[in-house]
């Protein structure tokens, strides 16, 4: 009875479906039409148009144990997930009234809309704004395959400015104001050696090279 009892729960083990963080590792990850993130709520419905009489693209809910969407993964749902804190983001490429305009589909950059909680107006955070507060509050890192270039600080917000340092082994990257496509951010390296600068965060096409490291 015993080993049945065991099988039965391996079994079920097996068929469930594990969660896992997702964070952005390459700068392929965060797509270069971002204007922002919005915090998904646990009942998702995507639209395809910003308007609850168009045709529904996909219907979803999900908690920190259970994910239950048709045909898709969380991963390629979702740009962020931190499983412990039950916290979702979906990238924002536009934004009218009361909608949202979400990639649902990273894989393939399908887009839909997602009327915005009226209950919480902070669930869509512009750059400028996501930055600030994920990114002061748990710092910031570096994507695997940003420009070598990027990792070095300068003196001002322009390529042409003087540097001010380089990232090497940083145990911590603490963010200290957003400029423009700038950051301005202090560095704690392995060594325990400390250097403040600027940091090239997005280019002019959009692209981004870091990005708050939340837990």
């Amino acid at each position: 009875m015993k080993k049945y009892l065991l099988l039965l729960l391996a079994l079920i083990l097996i068929n469930v479906p594990a969660l896992a963080d997702v964070v952005p590792y390459y700068v392929s990850n965060v797509s270069s039409e971002v204007r922002g993130f919005y915090q998904a709520s646990k009942d998702l419905t995507i639209y395809e148009q910003p308007n609850e009489k168009s045709k529904v693209l996909l219907k979803c809910n999900w908690d920190y144990k259970h994910f239950n969407c048709p045909n898709t993964s969380m991963s390629n749902l979702f740009s962020v997930f931190v499983q412990a804190k039950e916290l979702a983001f979906m990238t924002v490429t536009d934004d009218i009234g009361d909608w949202v305009e979400v990639i649902y589909d990273r894989n393939s950059n399908k887009k839909g809309w997602i009327k915005k909680d009226e209950t919480d107006p902070y669930r869509f955070l512009n750059l400028r704004t996501f930055y600030n507060l994920y990114g002061r509050k748990y710092g910031i890192y570096l994507l695997k395959d940003a420009p070598q270039e990027v990792s070095i600080l300068r003196t001002s917000t322009s390529v042409d400015s003087q540097t001010s340092g380089q990232i090497d082994n940083p145990i911590k990257i603490q963010l200290q104001a957003v400029k423009g496509n700038w950051l301005l951010i202090k560095v704690i390296d392995a060594d325990k050696s400390t250097k403040t600068g600027y940091l090239q965060w997005r280019n002019t096409n959009g692209e981004i090279y870091a990005f708050p490291d939340i837990k």
